[in-house]
């Protein structure tokens, strides 16, 4: 594995990015078929041309940023995972065309981002629908039976979204994760079930937010 250092200053963090190799696991070629052939005839997953599969290990690996992929020709296939503990990832590309016994021949040498997290924090306040409250570097404020996704109560929250873990707020005594969000802008309304007025919420964050680049080839 080749390691290549480079430095991102990124808002008011300077964080280190380091270039590391992922590892071909998988390749599944599929030939053209027939107009108009339907599921369930038409297999499961099935795309005309060839995908690619990678898999990578490290740390503190929070998600796969959208729309990192370089590489000319190809396309990001839709199930680009990280694991929960932050190790492993894995990613897949395809590309379309006739490749049927002539894998071997293709070529390919990209990369991509995966964003990173570290330094995590947990912050809680009291919170209600009558104001702002602050929570760490996060402003709260409850909003109840309006306008939220699927008519259920949430927390509205502005600040660094990006740097955000997990949220759970007290229901019934105990404390329950968010289920979802919707919003935009600086601000997200995050979905609790069975929420309150004048509840506990509680912010888990990354207080340092990084890119590692993840190159590939074949």
């Amino acid at each position: 594995m080749k390691c290549i250092p480079m430095i991102l200053s990124a808002g008011l963090l300077v964080t280190s990015l380091v270039a590391q190799e992922a590892t071909l696991i998988m390749e599944t070629v599929s030939a053209g078929l027939p107009e108009g052939v339907k599921f369930p005839v038409k297999p499961m997953g099935y795309e005309n041309g060839i995908k690619l599969g990678f898999f990578v290990e490290g740390k503190e690996f929070v998600e796969i940023k959208r729309n990192s992929l370089k590489a000319e020709g190809w396309k990001m296939g839709p199930f680009a995972n990280v694991s929960k503990d932050g190790t492993q990832a894995s990613f897949s590309i395809s590309k379309k065309g006739d490749f049927v016994n002539k894998s071997s021949e293709v070529k390919v040498a990209g990369s991509i981002i995966i964003i990173t997290g570290s330094d995590i924090d947990k912050k809680s306040a009291m919170v209600s629908t009558n104001s702002e409250i602050d929570i760490g570097p996060f402003k709260a404020q409850l909003k109840l039976n309006e306008g939220t996704k699927w008519g259920d109560n949430g927390i509205i929250i502005k600040g660094n979204l990006d740097s955000i873990k997990t949220i759970h707020a007290k229901v019934n005594g105990k404390m329950v994760k968010s289920n979802g969000w919707s919003g935009s802008n600086g601000m997200r309304v995050f979905i609790v079930k069975g929420l309150e007025d004048n509840t506990e919420v509680e912010i888990e964050y990354w207080k340092t937010k990084g890119e590692k680049v993840i190159t590939f080839s074949k």
